[in-house]
């Protein structure tokens, strides 16, 4: 692919149905890649990558996810109303980031998206390179647009997911973290510790995944897979935030599997783990609560942070912590649902 070089915007992600190897749904994206997407996306500053030249994996991975979330531009080819394509594009679309629209002439572009501006192309010398043209204009006009797609026209997500100055609602996701990190760390990871020289490897195991599962429970209750608000509530400490998420992520299966398969070294070195992950997602996120509180006039941000702060003193002592929820840990009444 040619083109000429202008200042490096960077990622580029082009979504597209793939097909198998030699199939005419492949021949046609890299062709459309090749002499469409990829020129015109170079021309405006960014480096190109599609997904088949990403992974082999039939699952989504890891890689085009993270992609898909986090590439300043997506352009997504619409031509055959692939699965696939929309399931991505919808993952696009409730982030509200750019997002570019094409579909080849002979195939129309389905009703949830008709309203969205969508290039035609075909695949012609002279067609090619009219789409290629106006994929460019296109790219250009998004500098001076706001993102735009249906699902930030009917349930206005954008104010949940566009960065905006630190408030109450940033101070709240940081705190109901804070709450379930104390958990993790006084409830399962210390209450294991604590018994130590028990004997009974039985009784300390089962206890120990009762309160994991109680954990992940509150944790589902809480909204916490849901984590682009969350990372954004970071603000400058995003990327550490981002870290300790993905070190849990990692963490988490390889306990399940030790306490599932009663060995208790692993399981014990996997606790360690945990907990220095997470005594470090703790000290990050009391951070950013300080600094948003120092940027916030709003008394009431200082008020929901010392109530923060009288149920951390609670929370490793035997009265339950907060009021009583339906989530027991280790025999214990847990905390309520988020405001």
């Amino acid at each position: 692919m040619v083109g000429n070089q202008k200042r490096k915007r960077g990622e580029c992600f082009v979504i597209a149905p793939i097909g198998d190897d030699r199939s005419s749904t492949r021949e046609r994206t890299d062709q459309v890649f090749e002499y469409i997407i990829g020129p015109a996306a170079q021309d405006c500053g960014y480096d190109v990558k599609i997904a088949h030249r990403m992974s082999t994996s039939g699952m989504i991975s890891t890689d085009i996810v993270s992609s898909i979330v986090e590439a300043p531009l997506v352009i997504a080819d619409l031509t055959e109303g692939n699965a696939n394509v929309f399931y991505e594009l919808s993952l696009r679309h409730v982030i509200g980031k750019p997002v570019v629209q094409i579909v080849q002439e002979s195939h129309p572009v389905p009703f949830d998206v008709h309203n969205v501006r969508t290039i035609k192309y075909a695949l012609g010398v002279k067609e090619a390179v009219e789409a290629k043209t106006e994929l460019v204009r296109v790219i250009e006009a998004l500098d001076e647009e706001p993102p735009n797609n249906p699902i930030l026209q009917a349930n206005k997500l954008s104010v949940y997911f566009v960065e905006d100055a630190a408030g109450p609602d940033d101070l709240k996701s940081m705190l109901d973290s804070l709450f379930l990190a104390h958990r993790v760390r006084y409830k399962v990871i210390e209450g294991f510790f604590d018994r130590a020289y028990d004997k009974d490897n039985e009784a300390k195991i089962k206890r120990l995944s009762e309160n994991v599962q109680a954990v992940l429970r509150e944790s589902e209750a809480r909204g916490f897979m849901q984590r682009t608000r969350m990372f954004q509530a970071f603000g400058r400490h995003e990327a550490m935030g981002k870290r300790t998420f993905e070190g849990a992520g990692e963490i988490l299966p390889k306990l399940l599997q030790a306490i599932a398969e009663k060995k208790i070294d692993d399981i014990t070195e996997h606790l360690y783990e945990w907990q220095g992950n997470n005594d470090l997602y703790i000290l990050v996120a009391l951070q950013r609560c300080k600094e948003i509180i120092d940027e916030n006039s709003d008394p009431g941000v200082l008020a929901d942070f010392v109530e923060y702060l009288k149920g951390e003193e609670r929370i490793g002592e035997s009265a339950p912590f907060g009021k009583a929820g339906d989530v027991e840990v280790d025999g214990e009444a847990g905390m309520d649902s988020p405001r």
